[in-house]
């Protein structure tokens, strides 16, 4: 008479898997490896943003510094005259010649989100410099929430994101959250002020300080900002900022049929404030900047000035 061996049922076998696998994976929740992945999400510590800032100190060379010129360019000037009487600046820098023109380019404006422009830009130093990996990754905190611009803040945002990522969002999309995340990781966590990520920016750029206090800036410094920004193009993250500026999903302002495709620009407001900063690329590349106060009618004069100046200049 044959054996007949005894197995336990299926279902009771397949209940041991599953329930091993849950178990391991709530270990991994709970406890997860050492490594590079868990060490990139954490928070930056005070440590860590001290370290960043003595790097970007040691970077400083006076050589590297966007410097203004003494060469006015008086077509573009003129062409800034009509908008003397309202509460308007603009910078205009040729990127050829190195001329410039200004109207109101040393008075105060809120820079609203064009400083992220130069926050990214610190960001890039960084990684050009091979002091910070663009792929490692910051955690979010509920202190860099920020309603307003943004994909973020209408998914919920939570875990940890590439800093490669918060850079790009923060330029295309003008995203509020990134750039929270981005002056914290930079050492500074006051989703008010910034005032120490933001003299960092202009001591390593501009070789200046800052304005005044808070999130300010003059048209003037911004198209200098860009200046650098562009004789330093060669450089790959750099050039990323560029082409993100150049991918934004504003297209307006500055940005209009004459200059849709050769324009990177980056778009701001706040409490009354609109502006706009942009590279103008083609045969003669140069900077405009636009920064304007309670003016009802920004969008139409930032078109037609934009016009004008490219009209010029082609």
């Amino acid at each position: 008479m044959p054996k007949i061996h005894k197995t336990r049922p299926l279902f009771f076998i397949e209940a041991i898997i599953i329930t091993t696998f849950f178990m391991t994976l709530a270990l991994f929740m709970l406890f997860p490896l050492p490594g590079k992945s868990a060490a990139s999400a954490a928070r930056l510590t005070a440590e860590n943003a001290s370290i960043l800032r003595q790097m970007l100190d040691s970077n400083v060379d006076s050589e590297d510094f966007s410097v203004p010129t003494d060469v006015v360019n008086t077509e573009v000037e003129a062409l800034f005259a009509p908008y003397a009487a309202k509460r308007i600046g603009m910078s205009y820098i040729d990127l050829t010649d190195g001329s410039h023109a200004g109207l109101n380019e040393d008075s105060v404006f809120v820079a609203a989100s064009t400083i992220k422009v130069p926050l990214v830009m610190l960001v890039a130093d960084l990684a050009d410099k091979g002091q910070l990996d663009l792929d490692s990754e910051i955690t979010y905190d509920p202190v860099d929430h920020e309603d307003g611009t943004g994909l973020l803040h209408n998914h919920n945002p939570r875990g940890s994101y590439k800093i490669s990522y918060l850079c790009e969002i923060a330029i295309k999309y003008s995203d509020n959250i990134a750039k929270n995340m981005l002056f914290r990781m930079l050492g500074d966590a006051d989703p008010e002020h910034h005032d120490e990520v933001i003299k960092m920016m202009y001591n390593r750029f501009l070789g200046t300080e800052p304005p005044a206090s808070g999130n300010s800036i003059t048209p003037r410094d911004a198209a200098l900002f860009l200046q650098y920004l562009y004789q330093n193009r060669d450089k790959p993250d750099f050039a990323v900022i560029i082409e993100n500026m150049k991918n934004t999903q504003f297209h307006n302002r500055l940005e209009t049929p004459l200059t849709k495709g050769l324009i990177a620009h980056k778009i701001g407001s706040n409490a009354g404030y609109n502006n706009d900063i942009a590279i103008v690329e083609g045969d003669h590349p140069y900077v405009l900047t636009f920064y304007s106060y309670v003016d009802k009618n920004y969008l139409t004069d930032m078109a037609s000035i934009s016009n004008s100046v490219f009209n010029e200049e082609k």
